[in-house]
């Protein structure tokens, strides 16, 4: 590091003033020094652009939160449709939360929350077609980044079926008032 010498106390100032003064020639820095410095300084840089980036996924996960309570009015199910009944519906939960992770690519765990997966009956409904799945999302956000992913695909990876978003027959499930 750079050092600051002063000069003595019984220097005359107009002496001072006339040449370069050695108090100040031993102030700086050695040219073996200097390199040192730099390597020094833009290790500080690394590490302080290392807690920036840091510090931007906490604020952006901060303001998700912060946003959340707003949207909680809003619907956060998410309907899955056709998947085979076999021996996952034991662990429902786990199979849809392993799913959703694998289509959006996210660690297990790691964003996505569900509160409640369920198969919903299907009173006058096909008989030969399984039950729908509901899958309620805890984050609205969370959901929403769910559903532009899954928009984005033409069939599901794990189905291998066609994916929808609205249902076959949009009347029969909303008749009009």
């Amino acid at each position: 590091m750079l050092t600051c010498c002063t000069p003595a106390a019984s220097k005359d100032p107009a002496e001072l003033a006339a040449a370069p003064p050695r108090w100040m020639l031993k102030g700086l820095p050695i040219r073996t020094s200097t390199p040192v410095t730099w390597v020094f300084l833009a290790s500080l840089f690394d590490s302080f652009e290392a807690d920036i980036q840091h510090l931007g996924r906490d604020i952006s996960q901060e303001l998700r939160e912060a946003e959340d309570p707003e949207n909680r009015s809003r619907c956060n199910d998410v309907h899955l449709r056709e998947v085979p009944v076999d021996s996952e519906d034991s662990d429902i939960q786990g199979y849809v939360q392993a799913l959703f992770c694998s289509v959006v690519a996210w660690a297990e765990d790691s964003v996505l929350q569900l509160n409640l997966v369920q198969r919903v009956g299907r009173p006058g409904g096909p008989k030969n077609k399984p039950p729908d799945i509901l899958a309620w999302v805890h984050n609205f956000q969370t959901k929403e980044d769910l559903m532009k992913k899954v928009r984005g695909l033409t069939t599901c990876p794990c189905l291998q079926a066609p994916y929808q978003d609205l249902p076959r027959h949009p009347a029969a499930h909303h008749p009009a008032p």
